[in-house]
């Protein structure tokens, strides 16, 4: 079930690279259940496959570690991948900038 699900994964997210920037909802639906299948699959053989070596004393402990590892790991992966794609786009997304500036319609003044 674990590879099935990280098989879901990948192909998921080769998809979402592959989408168009001005697509529609239809185009970004498949993608988007083929990834939501996955992180089922994969994160239900996670769970599992943290518990089973753990005794009947240690049960509480490791299941509250994999929960912890798994929030603080997501937490940590979105600020990385937020503060890498910032510095992808930088200042050019951002209102206010000469890039920006030039894109907006011209109102007479500089």
């Amino acid at each position: 079930m674990l590879l099935t699900g990280l098989v879901l994964l990948v192909a998921a997210l080769a998809l979402l690279t592959r989408l168009p920037a001005d697509g529609s909802y239809i185009l970004d639906l498949p993608p988007t259940m083929l990834l939501a299948a996955g992180f089922g699959l994969t994160i239900s053989a996670l769970t599992v496959l943290g518990m089973s070596g753990a005794g009947p004393a240690d049960a509480g402990t490791a299941s509250g570690f994999s929960n912890t590892t798994q929030q603080v790991g997501g937490a940590l992966g979105v600020a990385v991948l937020t503060t890498l794609a910032d510095g992808r786009t930088g200042p050019s997304r951002r209102p206010g900038t000469r890039r920006a500036r030039r894109s907006q319609p011209c109102s007479g003044s500089p």
